[in-house]
């Protein structure tokens, strides 16, 4: 086991939950194989090495994450975007809900580029 998922083992769900939208956001540094690698790719990685109990609190912070995105529709869209992506490597099926919410104003959201918008169509 890697120090970082020691680290992670360690913190309590509030600070891995913080830890996570950091990491995504480029805030806090993540073991990456090439400087160009998404957070999330480390992030899985890593979860590879987490205790039972971690693993489970950092899909519900991407969980919760992604529901909040979904009722409030403000983040930065590379966040948001790495987010699904985490979600998809974890396995989640407990974000349909917000994915149906985000499909739904997807179109209406300001910080969403005309070429991500297209793709909504």
């Amino acid at each position: 086991m890697s120090h970082e998922a020691d680290r992670l083992n360690a913190l309590s769900y509030a600070k891995l939950r913080a830890w996570l939208l950091e990491a995504l956001q480029g805030q806090v540094s993540v073991p990456r194989l090439s400087p160009d690698e998404r957070p999330y790719v480390g992030i899985l990685r890593l979860e590879a090495e987490l205790d039972k109990p971690t693993r489970r609190d950092l899909a519900k912070a991407c969980a919760e994450l992604l529901n909040e995105f979904a009722r409030h529709g403000k983040g930065a869209v590379d966040v948001v975007t790495s987010l699904l992506r985490l979600a998809v490597g974890l396995g989640l099926q407990s974000v349909a809900g917000p994915l149906v919410r985000m499909a739904e104003m997807f179109p209406t959201l300001p910080e969403v580029s005309g070429t991500n918008k297209l793709l909504a169509r």
